[in-house]
């Protein structure tokens, strides 16, 4: 099955939303991770676990338990997708983890560094995630159609939010490392309702430009700022974003936590196909 009906069958499941947001804030021009060099070179970044601002994601406890069969299996199937062992090797490299169990964590490390996360969340409108993520709302908020870039978010999943961690059998479960070892999350995270593509690449990827359907600026944005993104994707023939700008909400007389957005209907760039 192609990517994007995989992907489709997932988003009519429930599973996974169809648009996914990444708040950003501007930073200098000259750092390599400014949102104007994100939008220049329509990338963005995958990072390793080991980097998160949690210390406890993705370090759950595993269960090393197996016979030595099973540990050679394991080796098989882990040189097929990430490493390059020599066939040869396989049978004396499981003895050797199957006696060693300190050799085995240093395998689950390296596969976790080599298993990079790009965040995202399915809510545009979080006030606590425009505040940590988006430089107190002095930042913006990218929006991104996944269907529109089947090969970018060909392993998208959304993170599973709990309080009890089940212990994870690397070698009788390993099928479902992403889903046990790198998806789960302590449930006060939940807030950020968190969405994470996975990738085998190191740094930077890049993504399709039609995929980015929706620039929201914060409350706090400054004219310079949303002026010359507004000007930059326009001249880096980004075809489907539409400009919006976020307001607090205001009522007279009632103290509100909220938010309202308003489209920039002076320069919209929806391609009318859509």
């Amino acid at each position: 099955m192609e990517n994007i009906e995989i992907l489709k069958g997932m988003i009519n499941e429930g599973v996974i939303p169809r648009y996914v947001c990444k708040y950003r804030p501007i930073l200098i021009y000259e750092s390599s991770k400014s949102i104007f060099n994100l939008l220049k070179e329509s990338y963005l970044w995958f990072a390793s676990a080991n980097h998160f601002n949690d210390p406890f994601d993705c370090q759950l406890a595993i269960d090393y338990e197996a016979e030595i069969e099973e540990v050679e299996n394991w080796l098989l199937l882990i040189k097929s997708n990430k490493f390059s062992y020599n066939n040869v090797d396989i049978k004396n490299m499981a003895i050797e983890l199957y006696n060693d169990k300190n050799q085995i964590k240093k395998h689950i490390d390296d596969l976790i560094q080599n298993n990079r996360i790009c965040c995202f969340s399915k809510e545009y409108d979080n006030i606590l995630q425009w505040s940590h993520y988006a430089d107190s709302h002095h930042g913006v908020c990218l929006v991104f159609d996944i269907l529109e870039d089947p090969i970018f978010f060909q392993e998208t999943f959304s993170v599973d939010y709990r309080v009890d961690f089940e212990k994870f059998n690397l070698f009788k479960d390993f099928n479902t490392f992403v889903k046990k070892r790198l998806l789960p999350k302590y449930k006060a995270w939940g807030y950020e309702k968190e969405i994470r593509s996975f990738s085998d690449q190191i740094g930077s990827r890049k993504f399709q430009k039609t995929s980015l359907v929706k620039m929201i600026f914060g409350c706090n944005i400054s004219i310079e700022h949303k002026t010359t993104l507004i000007q930059l994707v326009s001249d880096l023939k980004y075809p489907n974003v539409e400009f919006i700008q976020a307001h607090k909400k205001t009522i007279p007389n009632i103290s509100l936590i909220s938010l309202v957005f308003s489209p920039i209907t002076l320069i919209h760039h929806t391609n009318p196909s859509r």
